[in-house]
């Protein structure tokens, strides 16, 4: 049996919030039942079960004893687990690995075992769960675990909460998802929790934050839908850990993925639009362009503050008015992360992840009235990625042909044309011979680079002469601003001519996919 569940981790107010939540009520089913959960998870000294994506569970759920095991057969994405489940009722607490009912997973299981099992993680819950009618019709189950995660001498108390498909697709979820949260920010599990309390005593790698773009393998014989389920799937994905971190930490890598993340997945939608044929991918690309300009405040205040302003500050003690004005631009950030924090948890920026994952996992695209739209999405991908690369490049070059006499507002549009070429460059790379993609793109990166002192100067010039700029109220502040200013823009002067060969270095080496 395939088991179809969509998990988040909760933290205590998103807990209260949702065990108040009136969608309990006006969409129940069934009423609230509790049980405690007292789990053991089983494998080998060389974790043998866990490298073959299979975990092996012995529960008591109750007087009730219940083995489980379960195959991962696609990593999870935006919290939803899609694992092979085979479970059985035990009349004690030992195993019964015989009593596994699918052929293959018993023999995988019953092999591996002869190696040894022993208990690597245990959990222990209290189970709250009802049945909940879904916007569409649907029935899922919500499930609101509450307890503590234990590895060895490791422990950690854990919240999540997970809503198993009964009846529905997995759109379902989302859904009823969105119903119940609807603020943000949203934290999808990408772990299992026997995973999670590996997690804890080191055995199993936590996701890395902030999470950073992860490169995008398409099959050799991949066709444009299952292209665009990759990318758009990576695309979320990149951006979806990113934003809890935005919304709840100063780390600055937090709004500076946000902002990657959404510009790869722009850059995706507009390239499947066609294909995909769904006016929606606009609207979701306006709110990514949204949503990306709200983090972009917050990160070019990062990038003012410590990476622009703080060296010189650095370089220059006697002169009170860098310090003055590093303190005016963090007093600054506090102020904007508030309101981007606000404006980032409301109702709409959370249903847009709700909807887009939903979208994806149900190919939201199909259309039954187009009866070209199959034929359209089994077709091969590379021909369909050369025609996207081919528009992306004649835009790039209707700059940089003429790239000694641009103003300094077609520099910057030309600096955004590259980055929308190498985003799609860099998300289709596996479909092209590897050492062509990897120059190609090193020679974009290469151009970027001396373009960002113009971004730079641009950035820095907009926060620092606005009437309300940071630190305009202080004379000394005031000065120091206008060095700044002067610098950056000497310093863009200075990269320039080091665009200009870039530029002549990428001309020349043409269009990889042409080769």
């Amino acid at each position: 049996m395939r088991e179809i569940e969509l998990k988040l981790v909760l933290d205590e107010a998103q807990e209260r919030r949702l065990r108040a939540s009136p969608v309990l009520k006006s969409h129940g089913v069934s009423e609230a039942k509790t049980q405690n959960l007292t789990s053991q998870y089983f494998d080998t000294d060389a974790d043998t079960l866990r490298e073959q994506g299979i975990a092996l569970r012995l529960r008591k759920a109750g007087r009730q004893w219940l083995q489980t095991v379960k195959k991962v057969t696609q990593p999870m994405a935006q919290g939803l687990s899609q694992p092979l489940e085979d479970e059985c009722v035990l009349p004690d607490d030992n195993l019964n690995l015989s009593l596994i009912q699918d052929d293959d997973l018993r023999e995988d299981v019953i092999g591996i075992a002869r190696k040894g099992l022993h208990v690597v993680a245990e959990t222990d819950f209290r189970r709250t769960s009802r049945q909940l009618r879904t916007p569409s019709g649907g029935v899922v189950e919500l499930a609101i675990d509450k307890g503590a995660l234990r590895s060895g001498d490791w422990e950690e108390a854990f919240i999540e909460t997970e809503l198993e498909l009964i009846d529905g697709n997995a759109g379902d979820l989302y859904a009823l998802a969105a119903l119940l949260f609807p603020k943000g920010p949203v934290r999808f599990s990408a772990l299992s929790k026997s995973d999670r309390a590996l997690a804890l005593s080191g055995k199993v790698k936590m996701p890395p934050e902030p999470r950073k773009a992860v490169k995008v393998v398409l099959p050799s014989a991949a066709t444009i839908e299952g292209a665009a389920i990759q990318i758009l799937s990576e695309g979320l994905s990149h951006y979806l850990p990113n934003l809890p971190l935005l919304l709840e930490t100063d780390n600055p890598g937090g709004p500076h993925q946000v902002r990657v993340a959404l510009r790869r997945l722009r850059s995706a939608l507009s390239a499947f639009r066609g294909p995909l044929g769904r006016d929606v991918l606009a609207t979701w690309a306006i709110h990514a362009r949204d949503i990306a300009a709200a983090a972009g405040r917050l990160r070019d205040l990062d990038v003012l503050g410590e990476e622009l302003l703080q060296p010189m500050a650095d370089e220059n003690p006697g002169e009170p008015g860098f310090a003055a004005l590093v303190q005016a631009v963090a007093k600054r950030r506090e102020r904007v992360q508030a309101e981007v924090r606000r404006d980032l948890s409301g109702p709409e920026v959370t249903a847009f992840g709700f909807d887009m994952a939903g979208f994806i996992a149900t190919r939201g695209w199909l259309d039954p009235s187009d009866h070209q739209q199959s034929a359209r999405l089994a077709a091969p991908v590379a021909p369909f990625v050369q025609k996207a690369l081919n528009k992306r490049w004649k835009a790039v070059r209707s700059y940089g042909n003429r790239i000694e006499s641009l103003t300094i507002d077609e520099r910057h549009e030309l600096r955004k044309e590259l980055k929308k070429l190498r985003y799609l460059a860099d998300a289709f790379r596996s479909v092209f011979e590897s050492n062509r993609v990897e120059e190609f793109i090193r020679l974009i990166k290469k151009l970027q680079v001396a373009f960002g002192a113009l971004n730079d100067s641009a950035m820095a010039e907009e926060i620092l002469t606005a009437p309300d700029a940071p630190g305009s109220d202080d004379p000394m502040a005031a000065r120091a601003a206008g060095r700044v200013i002067g610098h950056l823009l000497a310093e863009a002067d200075h990269q320039w001519p080091g665009a200009i060969a870039g530029w002549r270095d990428l001309a020349a080496y043409g269009p990889f996919w042409k080769n």
